[in-house]
């Protein structure tokens, strides 16, 4: 993952203090804004607006944690939604990052919205990752096709 051109355009948009930003590898791919500490994440006010200049991409911010190796936020308004509670997926993109970083292969990640979780990420090659932690149910219901 190389650093992006994007940064000075991701925080022009949210007047955020960025140190880096990256792209990931989903399709289209989420902005990753590395920002200065952990402090930061957690004051980051989405506007909804602002970040739907973003589109078609979805934001997420992240810094090195004291607790945690790392923490992050994920906001999704150019998708139609607002800030996701635990995302599995972008931490996809967000442990080679950190891995690489902080020079370790199992890393324990918190994603920091109201209702936050815990993530644990296992680098078994440079290109797959082991996602775990708990979950909560919250909807229980049938599909049918």
């Amino acid at each position: 993952m190389s650093s992006w051109s994007g940064s000075n355009a991701t925080a022009s948009i949210t007047g955020w203090s960025v140190d880096c930003a990256y792209q990931g590898a989903e399709k289209p791919p989420s902005l990753i804004a590395v920002l200065p500490n952990e402090q930061a994440v957690h004051d980051v006010i989405c506007d909804s607006e602002l970040l739907k200049q973003l589109a078609p991409h979805d934001i997420v911010v992240t810094a090195q944690s004291s607790q945690y190796d790392f923490l992050s936020r994920y906001f999704w308004p150019a998708n139609g939604g607002y800030e996701d509670p635990v995302t599995g997926s972008i931490h996809a993109a967000l442990a080679p990052y950190w891995a690489q970083q902080l020079n370790k292969r199992e890393l324990t990640a918190y994603q920091a919205s109201q209702r936050g979780g815990v993530l644990h990420c296992k680098m078994i090659e440079d290109d797959r990752i082991i996602i775990s932690g708990s979950a909560v149910l919250y909807l229980r219901g049938k599909v049918y096709l």
